[in-house]
């Protein structure tokens, strides 16, 4: 995945947002992932990266799975943690 998006970094001028979801129920978190994500990515201009964790820091959401949504449509999380992850995302660099 870091190849593809260094790639993508290079061979474009937009820029390119790569984010780690929370993990849903029954999903392990992987932060060694997300750390070696964070870490292959660290330094290209055009890429931003934002952990699982950094997701819901600038609007925390306490039950932020939603197991009738995912089973019915696949859509894991609950309302309130997909405006959590709006305003992440909106949200400038720090």
């Amino acid at each position: 995945m870091i190849v593809a998006v260094k790639t993508a970094a290079f061979a474009s001028s937009s820029a390119i947002l790569v984010c780690a979801c929370p993990p849903s129920s029954g999903a392990h978190s992987n932060r060694e992932l997300e750390r070696e994500l964070e870490l292959g990515l660290s330094g290209l201009p055009a890429v931003r990266f934002l952990s699982s964790s950094r997701l819901l820091e600038p609007y925390p959401v306490a039950n932020y799975y939603d197991a009738a949504a995912d089973r019915l449509g696949d859509i894991p999380y609950t309302r309130e943690c997909y405006a959590a992850l709006g305003t992440a995302i909106a949200l400038p660099s720090p």
